[in-house]
């Protein structure tokens, strides 16, 4: 599937869904009242490593104990480079229906993942604007 042709997809799949009322909380995850969850309550953290609050991310999460996913990461000589890829490949696996993530990543990677996320039922919530971060 090319890019062009997932875009026109979820975006279809993402106005079906907007149209719901219970999928807005999903589609809108960081702008919702419990988007302030403790960091008991997420399941996972995945971050941009070139962004600074992506790597800021990665330190509170580690010390959370949270699983942590990175875009671009190389390992078992598997390139990702694409949040789509990292979704499919390694993140699917270890995340249940009703999981909460973190997310600290390009408006574009979190557009993706937040429309991936929300066709299993998980929120995902937005590292920098967490109320536990203003200050």
């Amino acid at each position: 599937m090319d890019r062009r042709t997932f875009l026109r997809d979820a975006g279809v799949v993402a106005l079906g869904s907007a149209c719901q009322a219970q999928s807005l909380g999903l589609a809108f995850a960081g702008r919702v009242p419990h988007a302030s969850a403790p960091w008991s309550a997420v399941t996972g953290a995945v971050f941009d490593p070139s962004l600074a609050h992506g790597l800021e991310l990665a330190r509170e999460a580690a010390r959370a104990g949270c699983v942590v996913w990175a875009t671009g990461d190389l390992a078992a000589d598997l390139a990702i480079g694409d949040i789509g890829e990292l979704w499919h490949a390694r993140m699917v696996r270890h995340i249940e229906r009703g999981a909460t993530l973190i997310g600290a990543l390009r408006p574009s990677d979190r557009f993706v993942l937040a429309r991936l996320a929300m066709t299993r039922g998980v929120t995902l919530l937005d590292f920098v604007a967490l109320p536990s971060r203003a200050g």
